[in-house]
Formats: structure tokens, C-alpha cells, sequence
């Protein structure tokens, strides 16, 4: 069992990092997870510097207990463990949206507890039978084939990374493996672990409830008994590799021919249509375009959005030039024959909730923190002048019509976007005025520097071979390139 853990680990990173951070929850698949690192640990020449992770949510009474125990049972495995305490407002714990709010907490915190220690590899006991839990889950859902295949084995955290902090992958080396094998592994070696008597209740959550339906078959019709599930997921995930592929190779010629970019200053994407994206299916068209389109959709997740772009996809043509879907707007381009992705316009209430204060550093000449606006650009300030420097510096979106007056001295009525594209760029505002959309360009000296930057795919450069200026598609007759006052 140990040299199968080896290879399925081997297989998702080589050689294995000298640390290696584990998330534990105490249950039999992270305790058996545990075991098999810290048994291949010892047959290692270098030892390696192993850091686990429990978090308590603080929401069961005795969970601080339950967490202590835990830390006890890594003890007898050698591996040093740390407890992080979740601290949610009381009226959050009973909020509908607990589950969301909690696992968002969670990832935060195993991401600073990672990054203190240096880890860059955190590894998770999910498995076989997660698997089919979350085919079922989305099947229900109406997920596309890609969401049904389930989780990918190797991925960057799904935590936005502002552009000064490490990257962070997440590893699931134990998907091959079923519970029951984790069981064996336990009971075999003597690993203790907790049952969370909450997990066997099918009223407590959805997931709760499939794997009861699961563990209990009679109670399922024949097509959805678990060796058919089983059957029906190695095809999905077979069906995933081989979309995957496909798009790998579409995309590789489109980026040769400089047919799909991303604009990291004003955040559009544009692809020109070609005979070998247009023959792709739908779901493949879809798969394709979610790679840059996640960097400008303004969603803190926007992996469980492909569905939304591939019904907008099947709308667009020539009765249908313009539509809306996961917050970005895609428009049909005729004259160059070309699929334009931006942000859509906030409407409404929305506009009032899209503002962003950013608090002044206090040290002359000192950058701040970098701030998340709009879930699209990290965005911070420097300040340059004391004197001129206004006390509130605000960031939000607006309607450009209001403002073309006041910045016309610097941008002349003929150079200025379509209205529709400056509607989503940055406005930035010095004490409730404003003064300028810096990613145009415009910024009125205020005794402060702005820089802002396109968010990245979860931390990661994958997306950077998209980058390009699309200043063409603005209309203007220059190039006003700026990050800076």
C-alpha cells in the first residue's frame, strides 16, 4: 500500500517536496493519509519536514477537545501539527450559507499557514468514494461533463493570491484509494482516529445524504447503484482527458497565431473566430474560454461558472450579437469577426456595493497592502506628497458620462473608449472626488501613486501566455499606457 501511495504521489509531483503541509480533520482518510506520508517519511534518505493542519470551527461544542485529540494521535506518527482556530460572528454560524462561508474561512486559513512555514504543497485525503459522492452531487445540479468528472487531482487553492504571495497547490494523492482501504490501513497499523457522528446524519447536509444512498444501495434504482456510478464516472473523467486534449491543441494554435489575448490593463479578452475553434463542441469552447475569462469575471470562484458561458456561447450570432453570463458581457463583433469579453456594467445596487476605501500608508514613500477591487484587480497606493495627499482614497465603477468633462484635458473626446468599457474600468476618487481611471491613463496628481494589477488564475502564470494590449479595440488614436500617477 505504501509504494501505490508513493507512485499516486509521485505521479502528481516529482521529486516530493522536502515540506509538505497536510490538511487533517481527525477522520479515518486524513489519519490514514497521515500514516502513509509519515511512513514513506521514513523510508526516505532526507527526511521531510512534515506540517499537518486541523482546523476547529468552533461550531460543535467540544470541538477544541476533538481537535486536541487529534494533535495527540499525529504525535505517535511523528508529525508535527498545528490547530487553527476559525472565528465566525455568532450569527454567521447559523446563516444558510454556513457550509460556503466556513469552507471559504477554511481555505484561508490553511493558505496562511502554509505560506508562515514556507509550504508550498498541501495535500488532501479525498477519495474514490468522495468522488463518486460529488458525481452524484453535481449530477443533480446539472453539471457539465467537466464539473461531473470531479475533482481534479493537482490544482492551485482557490484562494485569489494578491501578486506578492506564494503560490499554494493542492495535491489528492488518495482519489485512487476507496474508505474501505483507509479503514484497513488504520485498523492494520493501529491509527487512531475520531468519527464525527455528524457525518452519518443524511438530514445534517446534501453530501450527508448521497453518501447514505450509497452506503445503503437497496434504496437506489439499478442505473444509479454504486458499481454503476463507478462505470459512469471513469467514462466521464475519460471523456474530460480527451475535451482536455483537444483544447490543449486548439489553443496552442491560437495562441501561435495571436488569435486569442488578454488586455491585463483594461480586462478584456478577444478572440478572433476561426474554423478551428468553431468546430470545437460547445463544452470544449467553453473549457477553453474559462482560462482567461476567469481573470476578468468579477466572482471570488469563477470555476462553476462554465455552464453560464457555455449557454451564452450557444446564444451569440448574428440575431443575437450581444449577451450576459457570469457577470461578463460578450459581444459579437461582425466587422472583425471576433468574440469581445468584458466585464458587463453594473446595474442598479450593484454599483453602490463596488467601491473599495483603501487605507493610506502611513510611511511616506511606502506602498500599502495590496486591496482586492471587483474581484478583478489588486489595486495599491503610494503616497508621494503629505501635503497633497487626501485623507480618503476610494476606488469604484461609475457611469463614464458623468466624468468626460473633467478629464477631457487629458484625454481629448476622440480618444476616450466606448462608453461601455470605461463604465468597468477603476474610477479612483480622493476624498469622494473623482480624479482619474488610471488604467486609461488618467490620474490628476493628488500627491499619490496608484498601481493596479489584473488578478491571476489563483496565483498562478498559467494565463500569462494570453497577455497582450488590446488598445485597437478602444477606438483611440494613442496609446495612453499607464499603471502609475
Amino acid at each position: 500500500m505504501i509504494d501505490e501511495f508513493a507512485r499516486q504521489l509521485g505521479a502528481l509531483v516529482t521529486p516530493v517536496p522536502r515540506r509538505l503541509g497536510l490538511a487533517v480533520s481527525g477522520g479515518v482518510d486524513s489519519m490514514a493519509l497521515a500514516f502513509l506520508v509519515s511512513k514513506l517519511n521514513s523510508q526516505l534518505r532526507d527526511s521531510l519536514d512534515i506540517h499537518a493542519f486541523t482546523v476547529d470551527h468552533g461550531v460543535r461544542q467540544g470541538s477544541d477537545e476533538e481537535a486536541s485529540k487529534v494533535q495527540k494521535n499525529l504525535s505517535q506518527l511523528g508529525i508535527t501539527s498545528h490547530v487553527l482556530k476559525m472565528k465566525l460572528e455568532p450569527e454567521l454560524k447559523t446563516s444558510p450559507k454556513f457550509e460556503l462561508i466556513a469552507r471559504n474561512h477554511r481555505t484561508r486559513l490553511l493558505y496562511d499557514a502554509c505560506a508562515s512555514r514556507q509550504i508550498r504543497h498541501l495535500l488532501f485525503a479525498h477519495t474514490f468514494d468522495d468522488q463518486l459522492e460529488t458525481f452524484l452531487m453535481r449530477l443533480m445540479r446539472g453539471s457539465s461533463i467537466i464539473g461531473l468528472a470531479g475533482m481534479n487531482t493537482i490544482g492551485a487553492t482557490p484562494q485569489l493570491l494578491a501578486p506578492c504571495q506564494p503560490p499554494l497547490t493542492y495535491l489528492r494523492p488518495l482519489v485512487g484509494f476507496t474508505k474501505t482501504q483507509l479503514y484497513d490501513i488504520c485498523i492494520k497499523n493501529n491509527v487512531q482516529w475520531y468519527e464525527d457522528h455528524t457525518n452519518h446524519d443524511p438530514s445534517y447536509a446534501v453530501r450527508n445524504g448521497v453518501r447514505y444512498l450509497l452506503q445503503n444501495p437497496s434504496l437506489l434504482p439499478q442505473f444509479l447503484q454504486p458499481e454503476a456510478v463507478k462505470k459512469r464516472l471513469i467514462q466521464v473523467q475519460s471523456l474530460k482527458q480527451k475535451i482536455n486534449h483537444r483544447v490543449d491543441q486548439v489553443l496552442y494554435y491560437l495562441r501561435e497565431n495571436r488569435l486569442l489575448s488578454l488586455d491585463l490593463d483594461h480586462s478584456v479578452v478577444c478572440l478572433k473566430l476561426c474554423r478551428e475553434f468553431l468546430d470545437l463542441p460547445l463544452i470544449a469552447q467553453s473549457t477553453l474560454l474559462l482560462k482567461p475569462l476567469q481573470r476578468i469575471m468579477p466572482l471570488s470562484d469563477p470555476m462553476y461558472r462554465q455552464s453560464s458561458i457555455q449557454s451564452a456561447l450557444a446564444k451569440l450570432g448574428p440575431s443575437c450579437e450581444t449577451v450576459t453570463a457570469a457577470n461578463i458581457q460578450i459581444h459579437f463583433d461582425q466587422k472583425s469577426h471576433a468574440y469581445i469579453f468584458t466585464r458587463a456594467p453594473p446595474y442598479g445596487d450593484q454599483k453602490k456595493a463596488i467601491r473599495l476605501d483603501i487605507p493610506s500608508p502611513s510611511i511616506l514613500g511606502q506602498w500599502s497592502d495590496y486591496h482586492l477591487f471587483d474581484h478583478r484587480y489588486w489595486i495599491r497606493v503610494k503616497i508621494s506628497d503629505s501635503a497633497a495627499a487626501p485623507q480618503k482614497i476610494s476606488v469604484t465603477l461609475d457611469d463614464p458620462l458623468k466624468y468626460m468633462d473633467l478629464f477631457n484635458e487629458t484625454l481629448g473626446p476622440q480618444d476616450w473608449p466606448k462608453s461601455q468599457l470605461v463604465a468597468v474600468q477603476p474610477l479612483i476618487l480622493a476624498d469622494g472626488v473623482p480624479i482619474g481611471y488610471p488604467t486609461l491613463g488618467i490620474l490628476k496628481p493628488m500627491g499619490f501613486d496608484v498601481e493596479l494589477r489584473l488578478k491571476d488564475s489563483n496565483g498562478t502564470a498559467e494565463n500569462s501566455i494570453f497577455e497582450d494590449n488590446l488598445i485597437s479595440l478602444f477606438e483611440r488614436s494613442k496609446s495612453r499606457h499607464k499603471k502609475h500617477a
